[in-house]
């Protein structure tokens, strides 16, 4: 099973992966670039390390390495963060009401004048 996933793409500016991993309990590390701030809470739900600091990286991967409580500790919080936030159901009824609050806008302003 995987304990923990690192992110370091240079195109991944949503971070799907990372919500993915999160979701079903794996622990992440991703760059505090793009969309992993806005995934991950540090040290947290997960950690961030330096865009293109590979030092950096390292130390947070021998902190998970080293650290299992951390590791567990971010998994659990993670995987709540997910579910939480980033559930399909949850966006896809979001999304249903602004498209309905935008229709209704619509009509309104072709309506009324």
């Amino acid at each position: 099973m995987i304990e923990w996933l690192r992110s370091v793409s240079f195109v991944n500016h949503f971070g799907l992966v990372l919500i993915e991993a999160m979701q079903v309990g794996v622990s992440v590390i991703g760059s505090n670039r793009g969309g992993a701030l806005e995934i991950i809470e540090d040290g947290v739900s997960g950690l961030l390390f330096d865009y293109l600091d590979a030092k950096d990286l390292a130390q947070k991967i021998e902190l998970l390495y080293k650290d299992s409580k951390l590791k567990n500790s971010i998994a659990i919080n993670g995987e709540k963060r997910a579910k939480e936030l980033f559930d399909s159901k949850k966006q896809f009824i979001k999304m249903e009401n602004i498209l309905k609050e935008f229709s209704q806008i619509r009509y309104k302003s072709r309506h009324e004048g």
